[in-house]
């Protein structure tokens, strides 16, 4: 059975040497709850009557409503309630509730004042939930309103007993909680309870909602902007939550399109005008000549496919393991199914697979859980798994079985053997975790650093043709279309250069132009390391240098080589780190600071050194070389730091060689 537990007045009651007691056990320091309970205790008010203040009124309990603090410390407060609740299934007096058979056991679900309780329908479970009830009452001074409070029996449960069985009723439940309410809850956190058959009526509602503000506004007599603004930030808002959790019917999502274009045509609510351009159109993003308005059923595609990607990325949390034991326990998520029977919540999520599978890709660190056939791990146009002729007959062969025995190297026979000639160099463009790291799923759509500018071009067309179109009618001179087209080429020129002085510009006064390493190090340096990288092309190998100085500029070390090919740049720099960071480590130097001029690969090497996941980071193709190089460098205490290209010059031209050359590593 469910719980649902109204709390009267709950900021209100709330007793201050409750939450005292609870921050102490919850291991707050003295100092920390004498400031909480000052800013607790010293709380007046005062009343106006008639314009005129009474006297101060100084309360001996409860929150301050509106107050930021506030919402966090009942927070706490309920802490003690969870407690209780986790000491009695400990004790097994009270037993959560399983979704499926080998599923966790959800006992208790609280979001500040709102609360839902699990248990078994029984007699000796609903006395032991009410002694919870009650000693959590007289301790924290809240107060259950049991008349708003409902109880929502399972099926099967029985109303009386019959023929004298032992089984327990409803009736005796109902009388030992108090509770007379039941049935449904109707919503909880403004979610529908239950989702029947007919899902329109389900969430008729939100429709409502939506309606209401658009027939506020058309008073308003809004321009085209104001309506884009509202439009953005006000409509597609509304359903935002409920979107998030499951998928909007078809004909609700057609609804709200449908009030949200007639909102963008029309003048009035009586007069519909005539679309001239197709929503698809205006739904476009502003790259692509739209006004950027959202496409809604994109929108709730989207916002779903964000909790699978939770769900793929955070198997510990309990919605995943709740999930993964009642419909994946035997496979991925990117492989689970929905049925009939299913939850509306798990069917939703599940429409997401597609959109998941496209954007993707698996980082090779160890290889044990890449799936060679089925897996997206290769980088092309888009990720994908490799195709060979063995796929039938290794159907379940990861990454790990394409190394060599005890090793993290490519076995290129092997490889060659199984796999079709044209995916082999994209597999040995990869590079596999030498220290053992995990293999990391990471979104590959929308992290590009480079953004394509030539959008600007129609925009500059549209203005010339616009500028000839005025010229003819008020001057009665006709530009041919050839002068037309050319004066937009120019004009689109002129400003792709002006971005690009604009941006030299801010990186010269962010970064000011450094002619000498030891203006970047600190003051007691004694050795220094530049590390530098050259890469030409996909299919080329690359050139990879390091250069060991102390702090005078004195060169005491450096070493280059040709390597194989890498899918970018980066990865290329990555190899050079990488290389340089085992050798030193090799050659027992420690205590350096390492410098290098690709600011993305020093970005990533911070964000790994804080402990930041790999879906924080901009450029998840180099993170699992860059776990590697943090495990030596904090072993050695090596730090980064990002170098202007001009200190670079020396290194530059070894790693230019090493490439040209085909040169083997030398030190």
């Amino acid at each position: 059975m469910a719980v649902k537990l109204d709390i009267a007045k709950a900021f209100d009651k709330v007793e201050w040497r409750f939450v005292d007691a609870v921050m102490e056990k919850m291991g707050f320091c003295e100092r920390w709850r004498r400031w909480i309970m000052t800013y607790i205790t010293t709380v007046t008010y005062s009343v106006l009557i008639n314009g005129e203040q009474t006297r101060t009124i100084k309360p001996r309990w409860g929150l301050r409503k509106g107050d930021p603090i506030s919402p966090y410390l009942y927070i706490i407060c309920t802490e003690g309630f969870s407690k209780l609740i986790k000491q009695n299934i400990q004790k097994q007096m009270i037993h959560g509730f399983k979704a499926s058979r080998s599923g966790p056991p959800v006992s208790h679900l609280l979001f500040a004042d709102d609360s839902l309780v699990f248990c078994i329908a029984t007699e000796e479970e609903a006395r032991n939930m009410a002694q919870i009830l009650s000693t959590y009452q007289r301790a924290s001074g809240q107060e259950i309103n049991y008349a708003k409070s409902a109880i929502s029996f399972a099926k099967g449960t029985p109303k009386q007993t019959q023929d004298g069985t032992p089984k327990q009723t409803q009736d005796t439940i109902i009388t030992l909680l108090g509770i007379v309410k039941i049935g449904g809850f109707g919503k909880y956190l403004g979610l529908p309870e239950t989702i029947g058959r007919n899902r329109h009526d389900t969430f008729q509602y939100i429709i409502h909602r939506i309606k209401s503000k658009l027939d506020s506004w058309y008073s308003k007599f809004l321009s085209p902007a104001g309506k884009e603004v509202l439009l953005k930030a006000v409509i597609t808002a509304l359903p935002t939550y409920k979107m998030s959790c499951f998928l909007l019917p078809k004909t609700i999502i057609k609804e709200i399109t449908k009030a949200m274009r007639n909102f963008w045509w029309s003048a009035n609510l009586e007069k519909r005008s005539i679309p001239w351009i197709a929503w698809g159109k205006i739904t476009a993003s502003k790259k692509k000549g739209g006004l950027g308005i959202r496409d809604m059923l994109a929108f709730n595609k989207a916002l779903l496919a964000k909790q699978a990607w939770r769900l793929m990325n955070h198997p510990t949390s309990l919605l995943s393991r709740i999930y993964r034991a009642k419909y994946f326990r035997k496979s991925t998520f990117l492989e689970a199914k929905a049925f009939p029977s299913s939850s509306y919540a798990w069917r939703s999520i599940v429409q997401t697979q597609p959109l998941i599978n496209k954007g993707a890709k698996w980082v090779i660190g160890n290889g044990l859980s890449v799936r060679v056939w089925k897996d997206n791990w290769l980088q092309g146009d888009c990720a994908f798994p490799p195709i060979g002729p063995r796929a039938e007959i290794y159907p379940m062969m990861t990454v790990k079985d394409l190394f060599l025995s005890g090793t993290r190297m490519w076995d290129i026979a092997k490889i060659r053997r199984l796999v079709r000639a044209e995916d082999v160099p994209r597999i040995l463009q990869i590079r596999p975790s030498e220290t053992g790291q995990q293999d990391i799923l990471c979104w590959r759509l929308g992290t590009s650093a480079s953004k394509d500018r030539s959008y600007c071009f129609p925009f500059f067309l549209g203005w010339r043709i616009w500028k000839a179109r005025n010229k003819l009618v008020f001057e009665n001179k006709r530009d041919h279309i050839t002068q037309i087209v050319n004066a937009a080429v120019m004009d689109s020129k002129i400003w792709k250069e002006a971005l690009t002085q604009n941006k030299e510009t801010e990186q010269t006064v962010s970064n000011p132009l450094v002619s000498s390493v030891q203006e970047i190090l600190p003051q007691h340096t004694e050795l220094y390391c530049i590390v530098d990288a050259s890469w030409k092309a996909p299919m080329d190998n690359i050139g990879i240098g390091w250069s060991l100085y102390c702090r005078e500029g004195t060169l005491i070390l450096q070493g280059s080589s040709a390597m194989n090919p890498t899918s970018t740049p980066l990865v290329a720099e990555a190899m050079a780190m990488w290389t340089a960071v085992q050798q030193l480590y090799r050659l027992y130097y420690a205590n350096m600071f390492i410098l290098s001029d690709c600011l993305r690969l020093i970005s990533t090497l911070h964000c790994v050194t804080k402990g930041r996941p790999v879906q924080d980071i901009c450029h998840p193709e180099v993170f699992g070389v860059a776990e590697d190089i943090e495990a030596v460098a904090t072993k050695c205490n090596f730090s980064f730091r990002h170098a202007p290209r001009n200190l670079l010059d020396v290194v530059d031209k070894l790693v230019k060689d090493a490439r040209i050359g085909n040169k083997p590593y030398h030190i």
